[in-house]
């Protein structure tokens, strides 16, 4: 969003995304076993299985610490992946609006390995033919190589 409408804009649905990530985060960080302290996690679960409201204070402000690092860390990467294909979301958005909102698996694909051949080509600049995008089908052999 903040590429799209820039800093301070943003939707009314980001605090029950940030939220979400939060949740799913703590998640994640608990079932990998990503935060070493908690190796013996089962000595703080309730009886519903809750790990974290169990926590002393002070280990849960470390594990609090931890998951907002990792989220961090996820969210430059991600901003660093989009702004690194943003001509590639732009393209595919324009596809999008061209052609009422429609994609195929093989024309994201073909849109796709457009991408990668003028990124890596150098190209400062993503130009591409719509129709030669639309309407584009895998070759079956490709399709069961792949497969």
């Amino acid at each position: 969003e903040t590429m799209f409408l820039g800093k301070g804009m943003f939707n009314v649905g980001r605090s029950n995304d940030i939220e979400r990530a939060g949740d799913f985060a703590r998640r994640m960080i608990l079932e990998a076993h990503l935060f070493p302290e908690l190796d013996a996690g089962h000595a703080y679960k309730d009886t519903k299985g809750d790990i974290i409201a169990n926590l002393p204070p002070e280990l849960r402000a470390q594990f609090d610490n931890f998951v907002t690092e990792a989220l961090n860390d996820a969210r430059a990467r991600a901003v660093e992946n989009l702004k690194e294909n943003w001509p590639l979301i732009q393209a595919g958005a324009k596809f999008l609006m061209e052609y009422g909102g429609n994609m195929t698996g093989d024309e994201f694909e073909k849109l796709t390995e457009e991408w990668v051949k003028a990124k890596t080509g150098g190209q400062k600049t993503f130009n591409f033919n719509l129709e030669a995008i639309r309407g584009y089908k895998k070759p079956v052999c490709e399709k069961l190589l792949a497969g």
